[in-house]
Protein backbone atom coordinates (compact mmCIF):
# COMPACT_ATOMS: atom_id res chain seq x y z
CA UNK A 1 0.00 0.00 0.00
CA UNK A 2 1.63 3.44 -1.16
CA UNK A 3 -1.18 5.51 1.06
CA UNK A 4 -2.55 7.25 -1.75
CA UNK A 5 -6.21 8.28 -1.12
CA UNK A 6 -8.66 7.43 -3.85
CA UNK A 7 -11.89 9.31 -4.23
CA UNK A 8 -14.93 7.55 -4.96
CA UNK A 9 -16.90 9.41 -7.81
CA UNK A 10 -20.48 7.47 -6.83
CA UNK A 11 -22.42 4.57 -4.82
CA UNK A 12 -24.94 2.35 -6.29
CA UNK A 13 -26.14 -1.29 -6.92
CA UNK A 14 -24.16 -4.62 -8.62
CA UNK A 15 -25.76 -7.40 -10.04
CA UNK A 16 -23.42 -10.53 -10.56
CA UNK A 17 -23.78 -13.56 -11.52
CA UNK A 18 -21.62 -16.44 -9.70
CA UNK A 19 -19.71 -19.49 -10.84
CA UNK A 20 -22.66 -21.64 -9.14
CA UNK A 21 -25.28 -19.97 -11.94
CA UNK A 22 -26.61 -17.71 -9.25
CA UNK A 23 -27.33 -14.05 -9.00
CA UNK A 24 -26.21 -11.84 -6.04
CA UNK A 25 -26.61 -8.72 -6.11
CA UNK A 26 -24.44 -5.86 -4.04
CA UNK A 27 -25.84 -2.51 -2.49
CA UNK A 28 -23.70 0.32 -1.27
CA UNK A 29 -21.05 -0.12 -3.71
CA UNK A 30 -18.61 2.99 -4.36
CA UNK A 31 -17.37 3.58 -7.75
CA UNK A 32 -13.34 4.40 -7.77
CA UNK A 33 -12.28 4.97 -11.65
CA UNK A 34 -8.63 5.05 -10.67
CA UNK A 35 -9.21 1.60 -9.51
CA UNK A 36 -7.32 -1.45 -11.78
CA UNK A 37 -9.50 -4.20 -9.97
CA UNK A 38 -12.85 -4.30 -8.10
CA UNK A 39 -12.32 -4.88 -4.26
CA UNK A 40 -15.34 -6.13 -2.05
CA UNK A 41 -15.05 -5.34 1.55
CA UNK A 42 -15.50 -8.55 3.75
CA UNK A 43 -16.63 -5.94 6.76
CA UNK A 44 -18.98 -4.28 4.68
CA UNK A 45 -20.54 -8.19 3.43
CA UNK A 46 -20.51 -9.45 7.33
CA UNK A 47 -22.16 -6.14 8.41
CA UNK A 48 -24.99 -6.77 6.19
CA UNK A 49 -25.21 -10.39 7.07
CA UNK A 50 -23.33 -12.54 4.85
CA UNK A 51 -20.76 -15.40 6.50
CA UNK A 52 -17.46 -14.98 4.86
CA UNK A 53 -15.48 -18.14 5.35
CA UNK A 54 -11.93 -18.57 5.09
CA UNK A 55 -10.40 -21.99 3.93
CA UNK A 56 -6.66 -22.65 2.65
CA UNK A 57 -7.33 -22.69 -0.91
CA UNK A 58 -11.16 -20.94 -1.62
CA UNK A 59 -13.19 -18.64 0.30
CA UNK A 60 -17.26 -18.79 0.68
CA UNK A 61 -20.10 -16.57 0.77
CA UNK A 62 -22.94 -17.82 3.09
CA UNK A 63 -26.17 -16.69 3.87
CA UNK A 64 -28.57 -18.31 6.35
CA UNK A 65 -27.91 -21.87 4.91
CA UNK A 66 -26.91 -21.02 1.15
CA UNK A 67 -23.50 -20.92 0.29
CA UNK A 68 -23.77 -18.06 -2.18
CA UNK A 69 -20.55 -18.10 -3.84
CA UNK A 70 -17.49 -19.91 -3.44
CA UNK A 71 -13.97 -18.03 -4.66
CA UNK A 72 -10.84 -19.55 -5.11
CA UNK A 73 -8.08 -18.66 -4.04
CA UNK A 74 -5.42 -17.20 -6.87
CA UNK A 75 -1.56 -16.24 -5.70
CA UNK A 76 -2.56 -14.07 -2.50
CA UNK A 77 -5.92 -13.27 -3.21
CA UNK A 78 -9.52 -14.87 -3.67
CA UNK A 79 -10.71 -14.07 -6.67
CA UNK A 80 -14.56 -13.80 -7.57
CA UNK A 81 -15.32 -15.18 -11.15
CA UNK A 82 -18.05 -13.43 -12.04
CA UNK A 83 -19.63 -12.59 -15.03
CA UNK A 84 -21.52 -9.28 -15.16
Amino acid sequence: ASGQRLEAKGEGCVRLKTNNGKSVTLTGVLFVPQLDSKLISVPALTARGVLVQFRRESAALVVGETVVASIPKVGKLFVWPTQQ
